[in-house]
């Protein structure tokens, strides 16, 4: 294909998938399969891998996520992000009325009325058109540069339809549904993760990690509210919301104009009644004036505009009496503490106990027994405890008894580190209760029928003692208990036998329950060694190389594959009770088939990170030039590898072109 011919099929494609996106994540209406909108992203990137001068800056595939940055510079906000300031109630909403009416003479000013997203302050920079820079709002007047991360988001347009001003600046605020933030907390805990408290927390987490991979991975949104710039004027707010919504970006659902106090309490009571029903967390409404020339006739404040005010919503918090504190113990042995308390209302919701992740938690709250504690339910989900009413103490508190023996084998615990206290005894009967609902669990062996119920009768029979004792159930141990008919026995273990067979690698990775290791971890270590045999010879190293694989991880994987638990398992797998099969790579991706060496010193990453991007799509890295080698990729200071490469007409990359080339 000709450059010409290249260039216009790669606009069209940029086209026609960025229209996608837009339907996809803003409209939710998608107007294309999932298979055909991967069938021409592969097209895309195929033809930008040809031709990667031709790269249009709006391209869908620039959104990275795989890039890991060394840190965060600061971003000086040409004009200030401001805060507002607050009305809790209807009479401060009658002030703000009789202010911005004594303050702007003889004109009547309208009101826009939106939704106040609880979320992380943003700012884009679009330069002729394109997304050029990307920061948080920081202390209003500094803030950090997350362009990289905020590409990952699909609802923030990489360009812009109508708007080609030279500088244009859109404010807004990223949030994390309430939905994504229960999954992405449950992966967390799965993980042995401290789980986030709340979605603003999970977003701000989320903006703010140095490799995109994980902020792409966490389905953030970007809802506009604010723009302006150059050869660009406004008349009112309304006409603001409007040109970002035609423009492409998320905006908020409610979006009234007003002329009176009234009229926005009404529409503030609708909203709080329905406030549970959002699938993000507002904490009240905006208010502003819409006329822009009168916004500039009032002016600012130091820290926030004097056109606008925040509407608050009551918290969802409430006030409780401690009753008692109860440590549990999971699988894993950790020992979490769970806080009960005098029964609450929160969020249409009757709330009784909240966990606490860990004794280190439990401390650091100071929590006594008999304490009036404040609690929440983040997200509307999740309840948890915010703190300790100190000033409401009358002396008749109990301190908390933080156990030195566990609770249910008397078993000895060690201290690990941040994560509070852990059982060590592998016979514990509550760890063995636990590992047991966890591995028949629907994410690992699925074994459908085995619940807790069941689990737990057996237990107290004595008809299962180890886990492995799960696999080597007969009928007539099941017809042992009562409540389990024939047809139901001979069901289940049919559903054993066929359960344990053919067991995808990912899924027998999750199911071994290895410390930080869930779903997702467990798709990486089975993509990357593709047999359960290499992952058990995997040293520390080798599996810190894999992107998305941290120390904590690397390390919990290695100590796993050395523990008694893991040779039960093994003998399982050497005495054919259960087979597990081996996985083709799903990393197969854009450089199949290809193979690299690299010379030279690299600027933006080690050359071991720069093998791992290489291998994590399907490419290979060789170590020595010959004819196989498709792609020589030199850095600083090449060595001879560079001639030998020129020799055999080997292609060679710069940096730069390599970037773009796994971008």
């Amino acid at each position: 294909m000709q450059a010409k011919q290249a260039k216009e099929e790669i606009y069209r494609l940029v086209k026609l998938l960025n229209q996608y996106d837009y339907e996809y994540y803003v409209l939710n209406k998608p107007s294309v399969s999932d298979a055909e909108y991967d069938r021409l992203l592969q097209r895309l990137k195929e033809l930008e891998r040809e031709f990667p001068d031709l790269i249009p800056a709006d391209s869908p595939t620039r959104r990275v996520s795989g890039k890991v940055q060394e840190g965060f510079s600061e971003v000086r906000h040409e004009i200030p992000m401001l805060s507002l300031e607050n009305a809790f109630n209807f009479e401060e909403l009658v002030d703000f009325f009789n202010y911005v009416h004594r303050n702007i003479e003889y004109h009547k000013p309208s009101f826009s009325v939106e939704y106040k997203f609880d979320g992380i302050a943003c700012s884009l920079i679009y330069k002729n058109g394109y997304f050029e820079l990307g920061s948080t709002r920081g202390d209003g007047f500094v803030g950090e540069n997350v362009t990289e991360n905020l590409r990952t988001i699909k609802s923030i347009p990489l360009s812009l339809k109508n708007v080609s001003s030279k500088r244009f600046e859109v404010r807004g605020e990223v949030v994390m549904f309430i939905e994504d933030f229960k999954k992405l907390n449950d992966k967390r805990i799965e993980e042995g993760l401290e789980p986030f408290r709340s979605p603003r927390n999970a977003a701000s987490g989320s903006l703010r990690v140095l490799d995109t991979k994980i902020t792409a991975g966490r389905n953030l949104k970007f809802y506009a509210y604010q723009a302006f710039g150059d050869e660009f004027k406004f008349q009112t707010h309304a006409e603001v919301i409007e040109t970002l919504r035609n423009e492409g970006f998320l905006v908020s659902p409610l979006f009234e104009i007003c002329t009176t106090p009234e009229q926005i309490l009404s529409i503030y009571n609708s909203a709080l009644e329905n406030r549970n029903k959002l699938p993000f967390e507002v904490d009240g409404l905006v208010i502003k004036v819409n006329e822009i020339f009168l916004q500039e006739r009032l002016g600012e404040r130091s820290k926030s505009p004097r056109w606008a005010v925040a509407f608050k919503f009551p918290p969802c918090d409430a006030y409780t009496k401690v009753k008692d504190i109860i440590f549990q113990v999971g699988r894993t042995g950790a020992i979490t503490p769970v806080c009960h308390f005098e029964p609450v209302i929160l969020s249409g919701a009757l709330i009784s106990k909240a966990t606490l992740h860990n004794t280190v938690e439990l401390q650091k709250k100071g929590i006594m027994i008999g304490d009036t504690i404040i609690v929440r339910r983040q997200g509307d989900v999740i309840p948890y405890i915010v703190g300790v009413v100190t000033e409401r103490r009358n002396g008749d508190e109990i301190d908390v008894q933080i156990p030195s023996l566990c609770p249910a084998c008397g078993g000895n615990l060690i201290e690990f580190g941040n994560s509070g206290l852990r059982c060590l005894n592998l016979n514990c009967p509550a760890k063995l209760e636990n590992y047991l609902i966890y591995i028949v669990s629907r994410d690992c062996l699925n074994i459908e029928g085995l619940g807790k119920k069941l689990i737990k009768k057996l237990l107290d029979a004595e008809l299962v003692k180890d886990f492995t004792d799960i696999f080597f159930l007969k009928e007539d141990d099941l017809k042992k208990l009562y409540s389990v008919k024939d047809k139901l026995s001979n069901k289940l273990i049919s559903e054993i036998k066929v359960k344990t067979q053919n067991i995808e690698l990912w899924r027998f990775i999750k199911t071994l329950g290895i410390f930080h290791v869930g779903t997702e971890t467990a798709k990486i270590l089975a993509d990357k060694f593709t047999a359960i045999t290499n992952l058990e010879k995997a040293t520390r190293d080798e599996l810190m190389q894999i992107p998305g694989i941290g120390p904590e991880t690397a390390s919990a994987v290695v100590t796993f594959f050395n523990s008694e638990t893991w040779h039960k398992w093994r003998q399982l797998i050497h005495d054919g009770i259960i087979n597990v099969n081996e996985q083709k790579s799903s990393m197969s991706g854009e450089l199949a088939g290809l193979n690299f060496v690299i010379t030279g010193t690299l600027a933006s990453m080690t050359r071991s990170v720069a093998k791992s991007r290489i291998e994590e799509r399907g490419g290979k890295v060789l170590d020595t030039i010959s004819s196989k080698v498709n792609y020589l990729i030199v850095g600083d200071k090449p060595g001879s590898k560079l001639n030998k490469a020129r020799e055999l007409g080997i292609q060679i990359l710069t940096e730069n072109e390599f970037l773009r080339m796994i971008s």
